[in-house]
């Protein structure tokens, strides 16, 4: 397991931070079983402070108790797709409102950080475009002048970074994603508002088709991983 150690800085939100990024980041793997003593040793803090943090982790739903034992969360391919449904159904709603409503300034910065991502993806950095990922689809949201909207989006998104990361060590995944980006950004530059609810519509679909290809095979590898005799399994907080 590789978590970052953290600085005795706002310690308590750098140590829930630093365990959430693990696991968004998949350094920690769906189903993997946590130690709070582990984790307090590698990121030099104490056991109280950890168990706090894992406790807000509980409730963001990334983090499960099984026997009174911790594993990272293992979703389910229902809950996947039901999560996946919901941010289509929040953003092509908001669509034609933030498109309304997001400065061209803002549109344009998009266009250049995923121009900047679509080079760095080219000689192997795949970083970039997750970060501009995440930020193309909060760009709707954020514009889309509904309270109630960004909370119900706020709430589902660590898991939705987490779902949608779990293909990002697939580069032709990467690619197709990369693609879809362009697409909709170019035909939300030219206003053309039909061609950039279409490319949105695809790009939805087709990210939530990849996901769920992705997690029936990580699903399939974890029940494999579980059919072994127990001296055979990966223990601790290694990674799956």
């Amino acid at each position: 397991m590789t978590v970052t150690p953290v600085v005795h800085q706002n310690l308590s939100e750098k140590i829930y931070s630093a365990i959430k990024e693990s696991i968004v980041r998949w350094e920690l793997r769906p189903g993997q079983r946590l130690i709070d003593g582990e984790l307090a040793v590698q990121l030099g803090a104490s056991r109280s402070l950890v168990r706090t943090a894992i406790g807000f982790l509980v409730n963001d739903g990334l983090i499960e108790v099984s026997r009174r034992r911790l594993y990272v969360v293992r979703f389910s391919q229902k809950s996947i797709r039901d999560l996946l449904q919901v941010r289509h159904i929040l953003e092509m709603a908001m669509l034609p409102v933030a498109m309304a409503a997001v400065p061209t300034h803002e549109i344009e910065a998009m266009d250049a950080r995923l121009s900047t991502a679509e080079a760095a993806f080219r000689v192997g950095d795949v970083e970039q475009f997750y970060v501009v990922d995440v930020a193309t689809h909060q760009l709707i949201i954020e514009y889309c002048d509904n309270d109630h909207i960004k909370k119900i989006y706020a709430n589902l998104r660590t898991q939705l970074r987490m779902v949608i990361r779990s293909d990002f060590d697939k580069q032709q995944k990467i690619f197709e994603s990369l693609r879809e980006h362009r697409a909709l950004i170019d035909a939300w530059k030219r206003h053309d508002e039909r061609a950039t609810a279409e490319a949105l519509e695809h790009h939805l679909a087709m990210a939530e088709k990849r996901v769920m290809e992705n997690f029936a095979q990580i699903l399939s590898d974890l029940e494999a991983e579980e059919e072994r005799p127990p001296r055979q399994r990966r223990a601790g907080t290694r990674r799956l």
